[in-house]
C-alpha cells in the first residue's frame, strides 16, 4: 500500500507541475501571417496527394507480387 500512496503523490505532483506550467503566463512573439498557411498549404497538399498515389500503386503491386509468390491454399480440395 505505501508503494501504490508514493506512486500517487509522485503522480500527483507531476500533474500539479504540468498544470502550474500551461498556467503561467509568457509574452509570445511569434506571429504567423495569413499568406503563410496558404504558402504551406500549396506545398504540403500536393506532396501529401503524391505520397498517397504512390502508397496505393504500390500496395497493389506489392500485394500482387506477394500472392503470386505465395499463393494461397484451396481449403476445399480433399486429400491434401
Amino acid at each position: 500500500m505505501l508503494r501504490f500512496r508514493s506512486a500517487l503523490d509522485n503522480t500527483m505532483v507531476r500533474c500539479a507541475l504540468i498544470f502550474a506550467a500551461f498556467l503561467t503566463p509568457i509574452d509570445c512573439h511569434a506571429y504567423i501571417d495569413p499568406n503563410a498557411g496558404g504558402w504551406l498549404f500549396q506545398l504540403l497538399f500536393p506532396l501529401l496527394v503524391a505520397i498517397g498515389a504512390a502508397w496505393m500503386v504500390l500496395r497493389q503491386r506489392i500485394s500482387t507480387l506477394w500472392n503470386r509468390l505465395f499463393p494461397r491454399r484451396n481449403a476445399s480440395k480433399d486429400g491434401e
